[in-house]
């Protein structure tokens, strides 16, 4: 299920938002990740923080999945509010379908990382449940 939910949560993503270019995060915004990384900008990663089962049945199956992704949004010479807003007014509240069933996806924080080589690069922290 997680991979499901995963995917669908980045087809969403990559269909509401066609001007960013999505992908999985890999540390490409640490200090020491190699520099053969050659990104396109704007740039939205996604970053798998926790997947937990939330309910279960009396026969121990999974009935309700709880998953916790980190976006890595990364903006050139730009402070990248427009954007980052943009994402959350996307984002917030919506129901995606994943499979046969329906989850709400919730924005929780938006932090500032680093500023790298003028990439401005925020942290969106969303719940999907």
């Amino acid at each position: 299920m997680l991979n499901n939910i995963y995917q669908y949560f980045k087809d969403y993503l990559e269909e509401t938002f066609p001007d960013i270019h999505f992908a999985e995060y890999r540390g490409e915004f640490k200090e020491k990740f190699p520099a053969s990384w050659n990104p396109s900008f704007p740039c939205c990663l996604i970053k798998l923080n926790e997947y937990a089962p939330l309910v279960r049945s009396s026969a121990n199956e999974i009935i309700k999945h709880s998953t916790a992704f980190t976006l890595y949004m990364g903006e050139r010479n730009s402070l990248g509010f427009e954007i980052i807003q943009t994402i959350i007014d996307g984002l917030n509240g919506i129901n995606i379908l994943a499979g046969s069933d329906y989850y709400s996806v919730q924005v929780n924080s938006v932090k500032f990382l680093a500023g790298l080589n003028s990439v401005r690069v925020h942290t969106i922290d969303v719940s999907v449940s």
